[in-house]
């Protein structure tokens, strides 16, 4: 028997191939769940700077591999209220709110090349989120330009 409480960001006790159930858009809670439940291992990506801690406050984004693929692992990325739904392979996604290294994964994954835009120095990119994005999602673009804050969108209004 396997336990999920030995591994927080990875739990089941898959080593066979297994269809993949969709749980994108769903609580992490229940998504965990319900792969736990097909025997297929996960891995959590995203979570903010402080990481998941309240399982049921994040929703699953993404998942990789797609539902209806069969696999012996999916990897969950989750976010505290996902972009609208993301576009088709060739196509700008949602990636504002996202942290900068879940956005940058994706768009690699789609191959769509893209800039970060910021002052500073972007070191550890999981420190940063993504706050704008031009061109818009659902577009079809060579680049996307990337706006990021240190942490989280809110501004400084020093006025």
């Amino acid at each position: 028997m396997c336990t999920a409480a030995l591994v927080p960001a990875a739990a089941g006790c898959g080593s066979a191939v297994k269809p993949v159930p969709d749980v994108s858009g769903k609580p992490l809670d229940v998504a965990e769940e319900t792969l736990a439940d097909a025997g297929l291992d996960y891995e959590v990506s995203g979570g903010g700077a402080l990481g998941v801690v309240v399982r049921s406050h994040w929703q699953v984004c993404l998942q990789h591999p797609a539902p209806g693929r069969r696999a012996i692992s999916v990897e969950l990325i989750v976010a505290r209220a996902c972009p609208k739904r993301f576009a088709a392979r060739g196509r700008v996604p949602a990636i504002v709110g996202l942290r900068l290294d879940v956005a940058e994964r994706e768009l690699v994954r789609r191959g769509v090349e893209y800039y970060v835009h910021r002052e500073d120095e972007v070191i550890i990119r999981a420190d940063w989120t993504v706050c704008g994005q031009y061109p818009d999602p659902g577009r079809r673009a060579d680049a996307v330009d990337l706006y990021v804050e240190h942490f989280s969108c809110e501004t400084d209004d020093d006025g």
